[in-house]
């Protein structure tokens, strides 16, 4: 059974990359999120692709996100008991996946509890590594520090980026937009990232600072402490501005104006 089930996934992941391959080629103009997702479209299906990338970011919702008049601690009391103390949070809402760093995230967590930081780490979302996060938590010894809050209802995300103090987005591989980043920017709330794939990207140019250096625990630790110690600091406004740059309506007159002139003549390089 074993094997049948590893030839079906072969010849599934075989017939997706030519079913790709045929349908890139026949495209007249492929529309990218970033220049990271243009890289591996190249990298990829240069053939297929070749001068007809265009880069164009997706969209963020910042009216929903927005929650406007809701101070960190009104919209704590909304939310469940886990947020109701007055430790400075850290929030990730991820799908439970390898590449998505949580691991890191908690090795992090440990290096910061090992010097007495008072602090919390609360990671929202679900996925097939939950029972693995969960023994690793407990092993580090870091459940009164860190929490996995489950999947997170749609209706509570707005409320979850307003009540965390810092949201944290620890990456290692194939981040091909970063839309946790604006939804985060929206609610006024900043956000340590890692640098990988299009984080670079979407990030607000005057909080690269905020980014950490490399994808490691140490690293990560490192950026969470500046936080910690009031040497990261970034007035709500000026993220709340950088979302809007991406915010829905902007994005559709460009995702108009895009497919109008795609209409109208061929495709250029993003």
């Amino acid at each position: 059974n074993g094997l049948k089930g590893g030839v079906r996934k072969t010849l599934a992941l075989s017939t997706a990359v030519h079913i790709q391959r045929r349908v890139l080629r026949i495209s007249e103009s492929v529309r990218v999120y970033s220049k990271f997702g243009a890289s591996l479209l190249m990298g990829r299906y240069a053939q297929q692709v070749d001068g007809k990338l265009c880069i164009l970011p997706g969209w963020v919702d910042c009216g929903r996100f927005a929650a406007r008049g809701i101070s960190r601690t009104d919209a704590r009391k909304q939310l469940v008991a886990l947020w109701s103390n007055d430790a400075l949070t850290f929030f990730s809402v991820r799908r439970l996946v390898a590449r998505m760093g949580l691991e890191t995230l908690i090795e992090a967590a440990v290096l910061l509890k090992e010097e007495g930081a008072r602090f919390r780490v609360l990671i929202g979302g679900d996925g097939p590594m939950r029972g693995q996060l969960e023994v690793l938590i407990r092993q580090r010894n870091i459940e009164d520090r860190v929490h996995l809050l489950g999947l997170i209802p749609e209706c509570d995300l707005p409320l979850c980026f307003r009540a965390a103090d810092c949201v944290v987005l620890p990456t290692q591989d194939l981040e091909c937009f970063g839309l946790t980043i604006l939804e985060a920017y929206a609610a006024g709330t900043a956000v340590i990232a890692t640098p990988v794939g299009s984080i670079p990207e979407v990030i607000e140019p005057s909080l690269k600072g905020w980014m950490t250096r490399e994808t490691s625990a140490e690293a990560l630790a490192e950026r969470m402490r500046a936080f910690l110690r009031g040497e990261l600091d970034v007035p709500e406004h000026l993220l709340r501005q950088h979302a809007q740059a991406f915010d829905l309506e902007c994005r559709a007159a460009q995702l108009r104006d895009w497919l109008f002139e795609e209409a109208a003549g061929p495709a250029t390089n993003g």
